[in-house]
């Protein structure tokens, strides 16, 4: 019997891309993910495992979870004190960056102890850390998830520990052609051509939709993307006969053994009007049928990444491409994202 769990690319390789040496800013969890205030939990990002904790005052922190004192695991039956996790075999205490603030025996050497943390970025209800990478990238910019608009706030959906990448989900924002064959689009193409700044790569395309959605016979669709390095993209997506826009997070982050978490989030703009949405919809009072259409949107948006699971978790990664008509500028993303992994300049 074949397995479906795809190897772990090696390194040197295009695919080798997505796994923990790329630098950039990555999901830790969002607030549904966090510990309690005052508690401690052990979660895996990046390929290794961290103790993840928030202090009474609201302070998320990610330290290594083992003590550097004598090795105890701080997950288990470690307690967060003041701003602080204490370890439960002697008693030390680290803060959020990793700093030792107090050891055994109120010892006065407490920076002996002190531990590397990953620089952490809270962006409303997500929490990203800062993945130094093979080259130890230091953070040169920031995740950006706001767009201009009156938005709802996040509806979030997670995969948990699937066998897919960051490099190969960023990898869809461009691909054009395969929202016509899997998510049934027509007449997918570029409105602009993609811009690459760095960490950035921005782009923008339409496409049609058949079918009844509200009034209307089929829709038109524009996706306005903002791939920040392979960790990120905010995506602003909209309806032209509805009015409605609509803005969606994807957020792939490493774990362990060649998996990752997948995270998508979506919220509405609230400026959109009811009678282009439905004729009925004048009726219902806005803030409900708000909530409505972000229930419904939220709903379609995990549907259709959906669709793309089976594919990532059982693609061959190795296969060089040939380009088609059609494709769009998967080439261009390819190069852009092996940048990724190069220092700064």
């Amino acid at each position: 019997m074949t397995s479906n769990v795809l190897p772990i690319p090696a390194p040197g390789t295009i695919a080798h891309a997505c796994n923990p040496t790329t630098p950039g800013w990555f999901a830790v969890a969002s607030r549904s993910e966090w510990p309690a205030a005052g508690q401690v939990k052990s979660i895996h990002w990046m390929g290794r495992r961290w103790a993840f904790f928030q202090t009474e005052r609201g302070q998320l922190g990610l330290l290594p979870p083992t003590c550097p004192h004598m090795g105890a695991d701080m997950t288990v039956r470690g307690k967060v004190v003041g701003d602080t996790l204490q370890c439960p075999f002697h008693g030390f205490q680290f803060d959020a960056s990793g700093a030792c603030r107090k050891a055994g025996n109120s010892n006065p050497a407490c920076g002996t102890w002190n531990m590397e943390a990953p620089l952490l970025h809270r962006d409303g209800d997500v929490l990203f850390a800062w993945n130094e990478g093979h080259n130890g990238t230091k953070a040169h910019w920031t995740p950006v998830t706001a767009a201009a608009g009156d938005w709802t706030p996040w509806t979030f959906h997670a995969w948990n520990d699937r066998t897919i990448t960051p490099f190969n989900v960023a990898e869809n924002g461009v691909d054009l052609l395969h929202f016509s064959e899997l998510h049934g689009f027509h007449d997918a193409r570029m409105e602009a051509p993609p811009k690459v700044q760095q960490h950035l790569m921005k782009l923008s395309y339409s496409a049609y939709r058949k079918g009844r959605i509200g009034r209307h016979a089929g829709v038109h669709v524009t996706f306005d993307i903002q791939q920040q390095g392979l960790g990120l993209a905010l995506v602003v997506t909209t309806v032209q006969e509805l009015g409605l826009r609509s803005r969606h997070l994807i957020m792939t982050t490493p774990t362990v053994d060649g998996r990752s978490t997948l995270r998508v989030a979506s919220s509405v703009d609230r400026a959109f009007r009811a009678r282009n949405v439905h004729a009925l919809a004048t009726l219902v009072p806005k803030r409900l049928l708000t909530q409505l259409v972000q229930a419904a949107v939220h709903k379609g948006f995990t549907q259709e990444v959906a669709e793309d699971l089976p594919i990532w978790e059982n693609r061959d990664m190795s296969v060089t491409p040939k380009p088609a008509a059609g494709d769009g500028p998967v080439m261009l993303y390819r190069k852009w994202a092996a940048a990724l992994n190069q220092p700064p300049s």
